[in-house]
């Protein structure tokens, strides 16, 4: 079961299609209600900081990428000013800095997904055998793609989702498996996962293994709230942009004009040694002159006299643990006709027949709002907009819960189809998540792809279902 600790990754998916370019962006053109109550506050009080905070996470990134790296970062957290990491998984270094990280459980770590590795000369990766990932795979070196414009581009025109789901899962096993306790998921040389789908694919996960997510562009950081997700407020630091010779001068500028609301820099600090140069000629300073100011006294300092308030991932996949959930009678309107009015009432007929503490009234004043919507061809035939107040923990109304008629609106889609579509949708108005594997034995009708019901011919709320609800509405 999943409640929903990571939020409701609110789009229903169709059965996937290997297809790059297929686009998994959902929503509206303009903002739902929901999304507006999201928006009137800024993301660091949904953390619960005061609107004129200034929240500022700084994150090192790439540990793992070799011991040279891991040092500096486990100096920057325990001697600077550095909170939390972010570990990559296929690199040379992994193992070493798996060890370092179980004999220092106090340290806060993520997950830095890794599709692409940085240079020609610095061979690494993927975690699954290449056999299984083939699609991830440069052909003209059987080897991950590099990070250059050209071979980022190639890299996602030929990434089959089945591939990169295959790795990510390969990834963050990996550190489940070794004992350890990531808060949150990012990527490595791929903002928000460098296509729609992936980024999509990074949410479900998150959610799946109970993180926090890093989301950076402007997209990303909109659906993300629409979903009711905490994230920075702004576009990020990334300091290989950031002048190395003027470095120190320019982060004490940018802290001093730090806004309020939450920010993130993503730092990268490593150790100047004779191996790191020789492995990355030029980007080793960037590494060395982050390492320098984030254990320096100064840097100390202008975060003190700032009043800036430093903060790691765990904050944010706190904010997302308690479960948000409404009273126990939920009011919801139909707002469907046709051939939906019947299986979208059947639903809620479906969930109010589960032996849980919940159940739907009709009511004018409604919590949750089923429509059916022309969401277009964003590979999701079901979407569900809501917002949580992460202080007290109360799912903020209205909430909308729609099919995408784009596609619902073919013959396909019988009664029996729309009915186990709006329970899955109406399981998210409610608080969970998606959850289960492709296996129909036990799958939940949480499951992210209409496959529950195309393969599996599930309607109605099975008990993995049941279990969430009853873990999440207990009192």
């Amino acid at each position: 079961m999943r409640t929903n600790k990571s939020m409701a990754i609110c789009c229903d998916w169709l059965i996937r299609s290997a297809s790059p370019s297929v686009d998994d962006t959902a929503g509206p053109e303009r903002p739902s209600r929901v999304e507006l109550s999201i928006l009137a506050r800024v993301d660091s009080e949904l953390l619960g900081f005061a609107s004129d905070a200034r929240v500022l996470i700084l994150n090192c990134d790439d540990l793992g990428m070799h011991e040279a790296v891991n040092a500096a970062i486990f100096d920057a957290i325990e001697n600077g000013v550095a909170t939390s990491c972010s570990l990559m998984v296929p690199c040379p270094g992994a193992t070493n800095a798996i060890a370092l990280l179980r004999e220092r459980p106090h340290v806060p770590f993520g997950l830095h997904l890794a599709l692409i590795r940085d240079n020609q000369a610095y061979i690494w990766g993927p975690s699954s055998p290449k056999t299984k990932v083939p699609s991830l795979l440069d052909p003209n070196t059987g080897e991950l793609f590099t990070d250059e414009p050209v071979n980022r581009d190639r890299l996602l025109a030929q990434a089959r989702l089945d591939d990169v789901e295959r790795e990510l899962h390969a990834q963050l096993n990996a550190v489940v498996g070794a004992g350890l306790s990531p808060t949150h998921l990012d990527w490595h040389c791929l903002a928000d996962g460098g296509r729609a789908d992936i980024f999509d694919l990074g949410l479900v996960l998150a959610g799946e293994y109970g993180l926090a997510a890093r989301v950076w562009l402007d997209d990303g950081r909109q659906k993300a709230r629409a979903l009711g997700k905490p994230v920075v407020n702004r576009a990020f630091l990334d300091t290989f942009t950031v002048d190395v010779d003027s470095k120190p001068e320019t982060y004490v500028r940018l802290l001093r004009a730090l806004p309020s609301g939450l920010s993130e820099w993503a730092v990268h600090p490593a150790l100047g040694t004779e191996d790191w140069q020789a492995i990355e000629p030029s980007g080793w300073r960037v590494r060395q002159s982050d390492h320098a100011f984030l254990t320096s006294d100064r840097a100390r300092e202008v975060i003190a006299e700032e009043r800036i308030q430093v903060i790691d991932y765990k904050l944010l996949q706190n904010a997302l643990e308690g479960g948000c959930k409404w009273p126990d009678q939920i009011y919801y309107v139909n707002g469907t006709s046709g051939k939906y009015a019947t299986p979208a009432y059947n639903a809620t007929v479906d969930w109010t027949g589960t032996p849980t503490r919940i159940y739907f009234s009709n009511y004018s004043n409604f919590y949750v709002k089923m429509r059916a919507v022309n969401h277009g061809n964003n590979n999701s035939d079901g979407i569900t907009y809501w917002g949580c107040d992460y202080i007290t923990l109360a799912m903020l109304p209205p909430v909308y819960s729609d099919y995408n008629t784009y596609y619902t609106d073919s013959s396909t889609y019988d009664s029996n189809a729309l009915e186990s579509l709006m329970v899955h949708e109406l399981g998210h108005a409610i608080g969970l998540d998606h959850a289960g594997s492709s296996s129909c034995s036990g799958q939940p009708i949480m499951y992210y792809s209409s496959s529950r019901w195309f393969t599996c011919q599930h309607i109605v709320p099975q008990q993995d279902d049941i279990n969430g609800i009853n873990a999440l509405y207990t009192s």
